[in-house]
């Protein structure tokens, strides 16, 4: 017995003995001849992970941007559900670019430790972004119930320009400045403004400039000038040329904000009548041909004076093309009116062409929401 464990020893211990390179290769270290990673593919592994952080790098600065400065929080359509499907979407945007390749570099080396690391990375950033989607509209909702929503009713109270500052009783019932924001239904960053100075009306857009300021952008009516807009509590503050400019203040207020019609009416011989609801037929009862573009809107009667009707949505201000009638020929044209919402029982016309020519077609809405024509 003794005999044969010597004889075990001597013939393992041999180097050159086939037993013992056997014995070495395939029972003491099996596998090693597979753990044997190509100097290639360790460099294609490495190049494949730093792709990957660069994509995860993108969707990160890309998340922020979008998702804070200008997207869902702009508008102040700050729900939970929005912000988690924003960031899902945008995930699964530049999942492609960030897990694919870090899939592959850990299929290309099974032992790279930047694949792995790369891995948790991901998981970390996705757990990270998801959180704070989570938590931060119900934050930033508890921030907005101090300020007075964009769209409120606004109060004129004071301009000041060349340092000195007038108040509404310095201004004139048809020149004092007002203001009326709508909201666009389809995205949350935009707003469209109906603005009165010295007895004109402006249409302008708006789109959110900051939403953590509060502040937006107006286009500038007859000027190349944008005008910065601003919510602070129950304040909203119009400035153009920064703070030495023009700037106009004006207070959130219960009452209804409405803005008198400075629109004049169309030729005569242009007949127009509503023989439904939105439903209008004109008729040219000229000698010549006449063109009125698409472009309406709703105007209701208040205390003996005209006033543009408060869109729900102001989709209703899209032109879309114009119109031309041969002499003594009639056309019928669709007005969708559900923009403005459930109308109140009174009286109102639908102004329809350009404001220094528009064609009305008056209607009265009864107390039981009928329409009589």
């Amino acid at each position: 017995m003794e005999q044969n464990e010597n004889r075990y020893r001597i013939i393992n211990n041999a180097p050159d003995n086939p037993y013992n390179q056997y014995y070495q290769q395939y029972i003491v270290e099996p596998g090693d001849e597979k753990k044997e990673i190509s100097k290639g593919k360790r460099i294609a592994s490495m190049v494949l992970c730093a792709v990957s952080n660069m994509g995860l790098l993108s969707f990160c600065v890309y998340w922020v941007v979008d998702f804070y400065l200008m997207g869902i929080y702009g508008g102040g359509n700050q729900t939970v559900s929005n912000s988690v499907v924003f960031t899902l979407s945008l995930f699964a945007y530049f999942m492609t670019v960030f897990l694919t390749t870090s899939v592959v570099a850990i299929v290309i080396n099974r032992k790279s430790r930047w694949a792995v690391i790369n891995f948790i990375l991901i998981g970390v950033v996705f757990s990270t972004v998801m959180l704070i989607s989570y938590i931060a509209p119900s934050n930033v909702a508890r921030a907005e119930d101090k300020h007075s929503p964009i769209t409120s009713n606004w109060k004129f109270y004071s301009l000041t320009s060349g340092g000195k500052t007038s108040e509404a009783e310095d201004f004139s019932e048809k020149d004092i400045p007002m203001i009326i924001i709508y909201a666009d239904s389809t995205d949350s960053r935009y707003y469209k403004v109906t603005y009165r100075q010295n007895g004109k009306n402006h249409d302008a857009d708006m789109i959110v400039r900051s939403a953590y300021d509060r502040t937006y952008t107006i286009d500038y009516v007859d000027s190349e000038r944008d005008m910065i807009a601003k919510v602070d509590e129950d304040k909203l503050t119009l400035t153009i040329d920064g703070e030495k400019g023009i700037r106009i203040v004006f207070v959130a207020t219960d009452e209804e904000t409405l803005i008198p019609v400075d629109d004049e009416e169309g030729p005569d011989y242009m007949k127009v009548k509503m023989t439904g609801k939105g439903t209008v037929d004109f008729t040219n009862e000229s000698d010549a041909e006449y063109g009125f573009s698409y472009f309406y809107k709703l105007e209701v009667l208040k205390d003996g004076k005209w006033y543009y009707a408060r869109y729900e949505d102001y989709l209703a201000w899209n032109d879309n093309g114009g119109i031309y009638l041969f002499p003594g020929a009639t056309i019928t044209q669709e007005y969708d009116l559900s923009c403005y919402g459930k109308l109140s029982p009174g009286e109102y016309r639908l102004a329809v062409g350009d404001e220094d020519a528009c064609l009305y077609a008056y209607f009265t809405v009864n107390p039981d929401g009928t329409f009589s024509y």
